[in-house]
């Protein structure tokens, strides 16, 4: 759970956030995370910027989440079950975070574009409409971790053989 933790820490500075306040969670030890975890069966914690919330829990449970901001990130012990999920929340499981995928050497750079100007630029300069641009799915794992949402634009830096 711990290793899961940091993973997100990671993924917030991946998305250019300030996480020096989330630095405690890396001196928690793991017995009294997981007595605290076993206790309350729900950890949260907020960044200052009021955007951010980070949710730990069992089981995702709509009632569990007591207020959403823009990017809510909820991270589950135990896998949905057919649960609607409302707007604004990303849901992860501790599995898909033991690793930071962006750390391995076979994933490209990613980087999300989401100015509106920029994204205009880059069709003008490939001449091309939005819906001709390849998709990445909402559901890829590095989508997930960037928090692309529809309609953003995904820039994808390979190494190209020389």
């Amino acid at each position: 759970i711990i290793k899961a933790l940091e993973t997100t820490i990671e993924m917030l500075q991946y998305r250019g956030l300030d996480v020096s306040e989330l630095e405690t969670i890396k001196q928690l030890t793991p017995d009294a995370f997981s007595e605290s975890l076993e206790n309350s069966y729900l950890q949260n914690f907020t960044l200052k910027t009021n955007e951010y919330a980070i949710y730990l829990c069992r089981e995702f449970n709509k009632d569990v989440i007591t207020e959403i901001r823009p990017h809510t990130i909820v991270i589950c012990l135990m896998k949905l079950k057919n649960q609607k999920i409302q707007s604004g929340v990303q849901v992860f499981y501790v599995d898909d975070l033991i690793v930071n995928i962006t750390k391995n050497r076979l994933v490209p750079k990613h980087h999300l574009i989401t100015d509106k100007v920029k994204i205009q630029e880059i069709l003008t300069k490939l001449m091309a409409d939005e819906n001709q641009l390849p998709k990445i799915s909402i559901d890829d794992p590095m989508a997930k971790f960037l928090g692309a949402q529809t309609g953003n634009l995904v820039r994808i830096i390979r190494n190209s053989p020389q």
